[in-house]
């Protein structure tokens, strides 16, 4: 059977056949948008005296499939593409793609709503980010692991029953926990919990596929809220 890189798939696409491949790829590339991301721990840094991080952060991306009777590094890569760019503004924020699948993500902490645009469907999907499919196991934190962008850093590994991810912060930059303490989907609430701070480097380590995000650029600027407006378009559900 052809593979083309536009599928469909549902929730608990890992299980399900893989005869149909169409249906898995789709709804497979929706679903990593919200679940992986979804986007700094220090025990003197307080909000009233740090002012929170407005900005932009550009990251390269590698993915690699685990099975590849599944998806090929091939299909993964080319869907994702090599760059992703983040904005964060005020409980709120932005991801682009530059793959030929994904195109844009959106993320509103008062909705606690996730919105992901693909490149050729005029329908824009969410999804909530108050419910998991994992099981929390174990939260690890570590300091001094790494320097990036010339900033010192630290650890938070949050380890689920399926999948773990792997979060390497900054403490001297700062975001508002409290933007995220409903976002569980991917348990993204245990790490801001814990960092408060958008992190600078991202593992997540699943049983079909790999992704690693690494921060090459940071700009913090103040961001106009007409970047987070969505696009009128039809909206479903995942």
């Amino acid at each position: 059977m052809k593979k083309t890189f536009f599928f469909s798939l549902v929730l608990k696409w890992i299980y399900i056949p893989l005869m149909d491949r169409r249906k898995i790829m789709s709804r497979f590339f929706l679903l990593l948008t919200i679940y992986l991301f979804p986007g700094c721990q220090s025990d003197t840094k307080e909000a009233d005296v740090q002012s929170e991080f407005e900005g932009v952060i550009v990251y390269t991306v590698s993915t690699n499939s685990n099975n590849l009777e599944v998806f090929s590094n091939e299909e993964l890569r080319n869907n994702f593409g090599d760059t992703v760019t983040f904005y964060y503004k005020a409980g709120k924020y932005r991801m682009s793609f530059n793959g030929k699948d994904l195109s844009e993500a959106f993320y509103f902490s008062d909705k606690n709503i996730e919105y992901t645009l693909r490149r050729g469907i005029d329908t824009l999907f969410y999804g909530d980010c108050s419910v998991n499919n994992d099981e929390l196991k174990e939260v690890e934190e570590r300091e001094n692991v790494d320097t990036l962008l010339g900033l010192p850093c630290d650890q938070v590994r949050v380890k689920g029953e399926k999948y773990s991810r792997t979060y390497v912060y900054s403490p001297t930059l700062y975001l508002d926990p409290v933007h995220f303490k409903n976002h569980v989907l991917g348990f993204a609430n245990e790490y801001y919990s814990r960092a408060k701070a958008p992190f600078l480097a991202y593992t997540y380590e699943g049983r079909v596929f790999s992704t690693h995000y690494r921060a090459i650029r940071i700009q913090e600027k103040v961001l106009q809220d007409s970047l987070f407006e969505l696009p009128g378009l039809p909206q479903k559900r995942y």
